[in-house]
């Protein structure tokens, strides 16, 4: 009988061990923090955005603004990976990607998402890209406050608050970038919406609060 039961408070002991997280769950471990915005079938693997977030450019030298080739759509790690070599072939530096920059900054595995993760990323905070879920953007806003990391919203008037546009690591075509802007209503609750702008620009339209990710 003692030895059922050991059996079993190990078992157990095993499954706990072995977190499960959802979307919105605040994860932690071995240091890394963030918000989990994708979650795979076991609830173990998925993908966490920052607590932090960025108003850095994408580019800083927009003579280059047509010579990178950043167009993964699906993983922003291919997109860093196209800057390292860009930078390594041309003798460049991160500094020349600023947003890039920023996001290698918070440390190893951290990095600009594409446009498929920023996305996963609006899913997380608003339900998918569309009308604003103000319900759902509070649950996770407070989640993120709770831990000390920056707001999903700014205030733009005395009394009224809209959240953050957010950069991708994915280029456009002609010069732009992909990223997803709020997008504020006269009557109504505004939406979240795809969209692209120069390159040069990114980062100096007003609230842009874009986040990085890490695969967990």
């Amino acid at each position: 009988m003692k030895k059922i039961l050991f059996t079993f408070l190990t078992l157990l002991c095993a499954l706990n061990m072995s977190a499960q997280y959802k979307v919105g769950d605040y994860y932690e471990k071995d240091g890394l923090k963030g918000i989990v915005v994708r979650v795979d079938d076991s609830g173990e693997h998925g993908l966490i955005m920052s607590l932090s977030n960025s108003a850095k450019k994408w580019i800083e030298d927009s003579d280059e603004k047509f010579s990178t080739n950043f167009f993964y759509e699906d993983d922003g790690e291919k997109n860093m990976a196209a800057a390292q070599k860009y930078i390594d072939e041309n003798g460049k530096s991160w500094d020349l990607f600023p947003f890039f920059s920023w996001c290698r900054s918070l440390g190893e595995g951290w990095y600009a998402p594409a446009i498929d993760e920023l996305k996963d990323i609006v899913k997380a905070i608003n339900g998918d890209v569309g009308k604003l879920n103000e319900k759902q953007l509070k649950v996770v806003e407070k989640t993120i406050k709770s831990h000390k990391g920056d707001a999903l919203r700014q205030k733009i008037l005395t009394k009224v608050t809209d959240p953050w546009n957010m950069l991708s690591s994915t280029e456009g075509e002609q010069g732009m970038v992909q990223q997803i802007a709020f997008i504020p209503a006269f009557i109504g609750k505004g939406k979240f919406e795809v969209m692209s702008l120069p390159k040069s620009q990114g980062g100096k339209m007003l609230g842009l609060g874009s986040r990085a990710v890490h695969k967990f």
